[in-house]
């Protein structure tokens, strides 16, 4: 029989192994996204779209070396592979294979693009979480400056979604 203080050591030990799976299939998101992302705002048509791809290119760069900082604190150093954001990228990378025509591309990036964001929003919400579970005060506050501007990022990408389409002019007072 467990005692109340082995099974509090086994939950702490499993919250940890879950903690830096997550680190883990967080940082390759964020890798697979820096390799992607400059091929992606090659790809766009409207000035917003690339403007935006490129803030969120420097975003990555940022965003990678956090979690490299977190990831670098936690042992055995984890590694997992972030098998949703390779399929949101490969679809991504598909539409600009097709050669459909600039404005629906565009269209299909965004919607591709906040696929990716909120599957990063989910996870950075549940890294931040966890880090604060476990005490590890400063790697949350390191993960929740990442998850602000993913969300900076999808609120863009929603207006922009909405200026492409014309829906409505108080869109693009959103993005500046």
């Amino acid at each position: 029989m467990i005692t109340a203080k082995g099974e509090c050591s086994v939950r702490a030990k499993l919250l940890e192994d879950l903690y830096g799976d997550q680190i883990a299939r967080l940082l390759d998101a964020e890798l697979q996204q820096q390799s992607v992302l400059p091929r992606l705002e090659q790809g766009a048509g409207a000035i917003e779209l690339k403007k935006a791809l490129q803030r969120h290119i420097v975003k990555t760069r940022e965003h990678v070396r956090r979690l490299e900082a977190v990831a670098a604190a936690l042992h055995p150093h984890p590694f997992a592979e972030s098998k949703a954001m390779l399929g949101i990228l490969a679809e991504a990378a598909d539409c600009i294979d097709s050669g459909m025509d600039t404005d629906l591309l565009d269209a299909a990036l965004i919607g591709s693009l906040l696929a990716a964001e909120s599957h990063e929003v989910a996870c950075y919400t549940s890294v931040v979480s966890l880090a604060r579970l476990l005490g590890r005060t400063e790697e949350s506050d390191l993960l929740m400056q990442s998850l602000h501007e993913e969300k900076v990022m999808d609120d863009t990408l929603y207006a922009l979604a909405e200026i492409l389409t014309g829906e409505t002019a108080d869109a693009e007072h959103q993005l500046h």
